[in-house]
């Protein structure tokens, strides 16, 4: 890795010129496990703009963040030796029907989460895929793997999509592999997989190295000339021949290479076979669209520049795609080549435009004459059994091919836009915004024909060929259109559901609506459309040069689950550059200028570190409908669709259920191959032993990702006080306020879980040059689940009873639930609004840290003001003391087994490693990602959210003594009566009944500890008040000094509103808190000071 950083951020000369170029790189480090799947943040560093100066700080970085995952991985696998031990000792033991057991029972599940290496590789590429989405735009993006080269794919299948998922991205990907060749004694088994990698490789654009090229520098290198680590991962080129050299860069490349490499020949140098390649020809035909929209449609699909020539007055380009080891799809496109100087004057000098001229195509095939006799003989036998992977290979054979066809008839018919009239004519019913398509809500997500058109046959030909476009998939749109992406998120509609965090009689919540947002928005899209294709899902828009006929279209199409948004614009193959990026600003402005009206509060003004809102009236002002997003939210948006089964388990834990159950093993299963012709399916992907159908989960994906913590907060002192759901509710909505008001907005809404996204700008503080300082965006979110109830209630409950969400009214104890997933952006915040300042300066790893303790000093007020109301609605329970129990177990931070480690106290849910017939090894983190809070009581902390009425009453005159410095209450110095008691004074009888009367008219009195009584006077002195008019009427107590005891009464009503719109009595929701010195005596005491 340091060889190959140090060497990339090198300057050298572009090749052919003086001009020296430096390149501008960002890199994103995740350190992958293969096999084992812990609960630690893989990604060590994200968005580093690498540069020669701090390429030295960037290595140390990975190098330490590389150092404690090998820690947690040795944490983590020290306890399976042992484990092995004990349980071959076990075996041992056994006397009787040792060899009687199933051969199902020895497949005993994984000690520790493990997971096959085939499904290593794939995941570990997407995980890249999704780290090259997180970066800044880029004009060359790659993916450089570190191996050792001992990794697999589960099919052929499941490599055909991981091909497309790179090729259409645009992603190169190479390998670096550690180590030298495979050695039959010296490799324990584990032999490199080298024809994989290089495949992977070449067919990406790709490069791949080994580790003997860390030697001595080149003298050409020491002189400006490009190295070897700029020629595989910088540059770029559509030429096969080129290709193939980035895959000879590796020194080590095993005698069997070198000895075909030295004879020069082609087909042994590709797939590295002793069977000779066939070249069979399988389909031609002509196109009527011209050379330049046939070669970007195929260069889009990842086919390479073979050679070009010219013979017999035409034009010959082959192409080659490499589909499998062997074999090589070769695309030669042909057209009429005009070599004289006379005939190109000729075409050039008239007026009248040029009729497009067509394209002759052949396809041929480059393989062993085994496989294309496989594929092509054997495949239609009906009545010969085969083995399902040959069928399985054969039928991706001939999808593959009946792709070709299909792409290039739709390039034709797309370019076919302004060759025929009918084509760009709208109708005059359908020029007013009335769509051509509809998307009805029981349909699969493909438009169906408006009512308009169904019976009407003139528009026969206009629909037939815009069908297409609105039936489009929009992950394979880059192989005809320019894409361009616009993510935001849309306001919320005011007032927010009744039943968004509470559930309504029947056991289900609202979700957060925008409709006011999505009217607006989808209002500009007809207005700046030339028609409608779907309302609410695709809008087209002709281009041209004022009442001629339109040159070329683009497609705008509309994805959203509300409250997320992704708004694509597909320009047709051949829009300029320029055009395309001017219309993409120019609608995008448009678009975040949307206003709506929102009621909102006065402004607010601070005042000592205290927010004043004065009262009033709420006023109006106008709000964006849409919030712009520069990070694709939509790939890494958190969506939990049900309360987590078990909230003590990590993220990571949960997600690695399907994975640990079981060895996963993919298996492909065909259709029949009779049915090939009639369907483009390539059939289906299941797992053997489970009904899992996705080969990486997003959730789980994300989970390993994203910085995530997770906190669970304990609503209830003890169990046997239970709190009103409706309590508990305010106080999410409360929490759910104070992020909107920190600018955090919603994201996503489901079964009562909120999901609200905020997106901050970080500061590189790498970079040496403080002229060149960047600012990248980096993506906070932040969860609300409604209220939970930690008992044993899912235990019962079947598969579909579980869909539902539980209540806050079953038994047991009453908790909250917060999460934060933050994107690991390096970097610190900058340019944050004023509500949510605190976030300056804070790397992402603080900013959860940052968000607890606002969410505590909330949490703590809320909670405490929810107990007090409670304590005084019900005088028969126990008023909360200032004692805290302690806190409950947190999730294991050390390996520990599970079956032998005592079960958490108050799960949910067994951990899901019980429920297995082996026991399995716990996650391990450096930190706990799940955090228990322990019951914040605290009315210190809810003073201080207060508003505060100081009453002062006047007493007898009566001279000012002290109490006596050895303690007491100053009794001696007093008169006593005739049986020796101290005569009670006037003042002492007054305050007595003072007390009296204000426990009378309060419903019950709250004991104080001795630290809030010391902090009590330091709350009131703290407090902003006017010191010239209304002083504080005491001094500040001694640090050292004995505190003044005070007393505190506590009494409830309802506030001014005492009733509802439906005329019933609403609860108590306010409280009166009344502290006085407890005797006179301690008033004395007080104003002596």
């Amino acid at each position: 890795l340091s060889k190959c950083v140090e060497k990339l951020v090198m300057p050298f000369n572009v090749p052919g010129s003086c001009v020296v170029f430096q390149p501008e790189i960002y890199v994103t480090v995740i350190a992958y496990i293969p096999h084992y799947t812990p609960a630690v943040q893989q990604v060590l560093i994200q968005g580093w703009p690498l540069t020669p100066d701090n390429c030295g700080l960037f290595l140390s970085k990975v190098s330490a963040g590389l150092n404690e995952i090998c820690i947690v991985l040795a944490e983590a696998t020290a306890g399976v030796a042992e484990l092995h031990d004990q349980l071959r000792l076990q075996s041992e033991k056994l006397t009787g029907g040792l060899f009687e057991e199933c051969e199902e029972q020895a497949c005993a599940t994984p000690l520790v989460n493990m997971v096959s290496s085939d499904m290593s590789t794939l995941s570990m590429l997407r995980y890249g895929m999704l780290a090259l989405q997180l970066l800044p735009e880029n004009s060359s993006a790659g993916i450089v793997v570190i191996t050792d080269g001992v990794i697999s794919v589960p099919n052929g299948h499941q490599l055909e999509l991981l091909l497309g998922s790179l090729r259409g991205g645009t992603v190169a990907c190479s390998f670096l592999q550690l180590g030298g060749s495979y050695h039959a004694k010296s490799s324990l088994g584990y032999v490199p997989y080298d024809d994989l990698m290089r495949f992977i490789a070449r067919a990406t654009f790709g490069a791949y190295l080994n580790g003997c090229l860390i030697g001595p520098d080149d003298a050409s290198e020491a002189a400006g000339a490009e190295n070897i680590f700029h020629r595989a991962l910088l540059f770029w080129s559509f030429q096969e021949e080129f290709i193939n050299q980035r895959l000879e860069l590796a020194k080590d490349a095993g005698m069997q290479y070198k000895l075909l490499a030295s004879k020069g020949n082609a087909a042994f140098e590709q797939n590295l076979s002793c069977m000779p390649q066939l070249r069979k020809k399988q389909s031609d035909g002509n196109l009527n669209t011209s050379l330049s929209s046939v070669l970007s449609c195929r260069l889009r699909e990842g086919y390479a520049l073979r050679t070009i020539s010219t013979a017999k007055g035409e034009l010959e380009i082959k192409l080659v795609l490499p589909w499998k080891f062997d074999v090589n799809i070769e695309y030669v496109v042909m057209v009429p080549w005009q070599s004289s100087n006379k005939n190109r004057d000729s075409s050039g000098s008239g007026s009248q435009p040029k009729q497009r001229t067509g394209c002759k195509f052949e396809v041929y095939v480059e393989a062993s004459y085994d496989f294309l006799h496989d594929v092509t003989c054997e495949y239609f036998k009906s009545n010969k059994t085969r083995s399902p992977f040959r069928l399985m290979v054969a039928q991706q054979y001939w999808n593959a091919l009946k792709n070709i066809s299909s792409t290039d008839q739709l390039l034709v018919h797309l370019h076919s836009f302004n060759q025929n009239p009918v084509y760009y004519s709208v109708p005059e019913s359908f020029r007013n915004g009335v769509p051509l398509f509809v998307m009805p809500p029981s349909s699969s997500g493909h438009p169906v024909l408006s009512s308009n058109v169904k019976n009407n046959s003139a528009y026969a030909p206009f629909v037939a060929f815009w069908k297409p476009v609105s039936m489009l998939d929009i992950s394979i749109w880059q192989r005809w259109m320019h894409m361009h992406r616009v993510g935001m998120l849309l306001e919320h509609d005011l007032p927010l559901p009744k039943h968004l965090q509470q559930p309504n009689s029947s056991g289900r919540y609202d979700s957060v609506q925008c409709r006011q947002a999505l009217h607006r928005l989808f209002a500009l899209l007809r207005d700046r459309s030339s028609f409608v294709l779907a309302d609410g899902h695709s809008y087209v828009t002709f281009l041209g040069e004022g009442d001629k006929p339109p040159v070329s279209f683009y497609v705008t199409r509309v994805t959203y689950k509300a409250p997320c948004v992704v708004i694509r614009f597909a320009f047709l193959g051949g829009t300029p550059g320029e055009e395309r990026n001017a219309i993409v600003k120019d609608l995008t402005q448009q678009i975040l200028s949307l206003e709506l009206s929102k009621r909102v509060a006065k402004d607010t003004h601070t005042d000592g570190g205290l927010c004043i809102r004065p009262p009033g009236p709420r006023t109006y002002r106008k709000a964006s409908c849409c919030i712009l997003f520069r990070k694709p939210l939509e790939r890494i948006l958190i969506r939990h669709e049900k309360m987590p089964k078990d909230i003590l388990s990590p993220m990571v834990a949960v997600m690695d259920v399907a994975v640990t159950q079981a060895h996963p093993l993919l298996q492909y299963t065909p259709h029949s191959h009779r049915h090939s012709g009639s369907s483009g399916s390539s059939g289906s992907l299941t797992r053997k032993g489970n009904g899992v159908s996705s080969v990486v989960d997003p959730m789980s994906q994300l989970s390993r990702y994203l910085h995530h913590r997770r906190w669970i907060w304990t609503v209830q002192r003890l169990p046997s006080v239970p709190l009103p759901l409706h309590a508990v509710t305010r106080i999410l909505k409360t929490l759910a306020k104070m992020r909107l008001e920190e600018g955090f907005h919603f994201a996503h809404s489901n079964s009562g879980i909120l999901n609200m996204a905020l997106e901050i700008e970080m500061k590189n503080t790498v970079m040496t040059d403080s002229g060149d300082v960047s600012l990248l965006p980096c993506v906070v979110q932040y969860m609300l689940f409604p209220p939970h109830s930690n008992t044993t209630i899912r235990e019962s409950l079947s598969d579909d009873e579980d869909n539902e969400m539980e209540t806050a009214e079953a038994d047991g104890e009453l908790q909250l639930v917060t999460e934060c997933w933050v994107e690991p952006q390096c970097g610190v915040v900058v340019n944050c609004p004023v509500s949510s300042s605190y976030l300056d300066g804070k790397q992402y790893t603080e900013i959860p840290k940052a968000l607890f303790e606002m969410d505590f000093e909330c949490l703590s007020s809320l909670i405490t003001l929810e107990h007090l109301n409670l304590s005084c609605l019900k005088p028969e329970l126990v008023c909360p003391a200032n004692i805290q129990r302690p806190p409950p177990p947190t999730p294991p931070v050390t390996p520990a087994l599970a079956g032998s480690q005592p079960s958490f106290v108050s799960r949910s849910t067994p951990d899901i490693t019980l429920a297995q017939n082996m026991p399995l090894l716990q996650p391990v983190a450096p930190e706990p990602t799940v955090n228990v809070v322990p019951f914040p009581f605290s009315i210190m902390k809810l003073l201080s959210k207060c508003q505060q009425t100081e009453v002062l009453f006047s007493t007898f005159m009566q001279e000012l003594r002290l109490p006596a410095m050895g303690g007491g209450d100053g009794a001696n110095d007093r008169a006593v009566d005739c049986e020796g008691r101290p005569r009670p004074q006037p003042n002492d009888l007054l305050y007595e009944q003072l007390l009296e009367n204000l426990q009378a008219m309060h419903d019950r009195e709250v004991p104080l500890g001795l630290e809030e009584q010391a902090l009590l006077p330091h709350e009131i002195h703290n407090r902003p008040r006017d010191q010239h008019a209304y002083a504080v009427p005491f001094a500040v107590p001694l640090v050292q000094a004995t505190p003044v005891t005070w007393r505190c009464f506590v009494a409830s009503f309802s506030g001014a509103n005492s009733t509802s719109g439906s005329g019933h009595t609403t609860p108590n929701s306010h409280v009166v808190l009344t502290f006085i010195p407890a005797t006179f005596s301690d008033l004395q005491r007080l104003m002596a000071r």
